[in-house]
C-alpha cells in the first residue's frame, strides 16, 4: 500500500521523525510537501475560508488543500492510499495490519486514530484483520492524521467538495456520511500531542502549525451565516445517531499502549 505524509519541507525535525519511525517498522513512505499558507492566492484562500462552519485561517486553508490534492490522487488510482500527517505515532501493529487490509471490498475508508473523543461505533465486528477489529464508523468528531482512504471515498470526498465546499480536512472527512467508513479496534495511530493523555511517553516533542492560528481570523465575519451551519450541522449528527441508535454505541476506544512503547 503507497503511504504518504503531508510535511512541510520546513518541519525538518518531523519528516526526519517519520523516517525514523518508518525504518523501525519496515514501512516505505512517499512525502507529500504540504500546502503553505503562502502558496494560496489570497482570493481562493479568501473563498475556500467561508464555506465552513466557521471562518477558517488561512493555515487551515493551506491544511486543508494538502489532503484534497491527496484526495485527487488516490481517486484517479486503483488502490487505497495510506495519508499520514506527520506528527502521526504509529502501532507496532500497522505493518501487518496494511499487508492484509488492501484487499477488503466494499470500503472506502478507514480511521486508524482516536483523540480522545467518543465515536458513533458499529456495535458488530465486520472484519477482522491481524488482530485488529474493524467496525462500521457512523459518527467521527476529529481524524485526520492517519486514515486509509480507497479511490471510491476519494472520489465521495471530491464531489462533497463540488457541493458543499472546503471545511477543516478533519471535518470534511467526518461530515461525509456518504462514505461506507470503518474504525481499527484497537487503534493503530494517535498523534504526538495525545501521547500523554494516553500515558505513552512522545518521542518527540512538537507544536501545532494550526493550533494559535484562530487568531488570525476575524470572528464577526459571516457571523450569523456561520451560526445557522454549526446549528444545521447539529441537527444532521443527532438525526444521524437517533438512526444508528440500535446498531451502534457511542463510545471511547481504548488503545493498546505497549504497541506505541516498544
Amino acid at each position: 500500500m503507497k503511504i504518504t505524509v503531508i510535511n512541510l519541507p520546513s518541519a525538518t525535525d518531523r519528516r526526519q521523525f517519520q523516517l525514523q519511525q518508518a525504518a523501525s517498522l519496515g514501512l516505505e513512505l512517499n512525502f507529500k510537501d504540504a500546502v503553505h499558507s503562502d502558496q494560496v492566492p489570497t482570493e481562493v484562500a479568501e473563498t475556500l475560508s467561508m464555506q465552513w462552519e466557521r471562518k477558517m485561517s488561512p493555515t487551515e486553508v493551506a491544511c486543508y488543500l494538502s489532503h484534497f490534492q491527496l484526495w485527487e490522487q488516490v481517486a484517479s488510482d486503483d488502490r487505497p492510499h495510506l495519508i499520514l500527517e506527520d506528527d502521526a505515532l504509529l502501532s507496532a501493529q500497522l505493518p501487518l495490519f496494511l499487508s492484509e487490509v488492501e484487499q477488503l471490498v466494499d470500503i472506502d475508508h478507514i480511521s486508524l486514530e482516536v483523540r480522545g473523543r467518543k465515536k458513533l461505533i458499529g456495535d458488530k465486528v465486520i472484519y477482522t484483520v491481524a488482530d485488529t477489529e474493524l467496525r462500521r464508523l457512523y459518527l467521527d468528531r476529529t481524524g485526520a492524521a492517519a486514515y486509509i482512504l480507497w479511490p471510491s471515498g476519494a472520489k465521495k470526498l471530491a464531489q462533497l467538495h463540488r457541493i458543499k465546499g472546503a471545511a477543516l480536512a478533519d471535518a470534511q472527512i467526518c461530515r461525509a456520511h456518504q462514505l461506507s467508513s470503518y474504525q481499527a479496534e484497537p487503534p493503530l495511530c494517535i498523534q504526538l500531542d495525545c501521547c500523554e493523555y494516553y500515558g505513552i511517553q512522545s518521542p518527540v516533542v512538537t507544536q501545532s502549525t494550526i493550533l494559535n492560528t484562530r487568531r488570525e481570523v476575524e470572528d464577526n465575519v459571516g457571523k450569523w451565516r456561520f451560526k445557522v451551519r454549526r446549528i444545521l450541522s447539529q441537527l444532521r449528527m443527532a438525526r444521524r445517531q437517533l438512526i444508528y441508535s440500535t446498531l451502534a454505541t457511542r463510545r471511547q476506544l481504548s488503545l493498546r499502549v505497549k504497541d506505541f512503547n516498544p
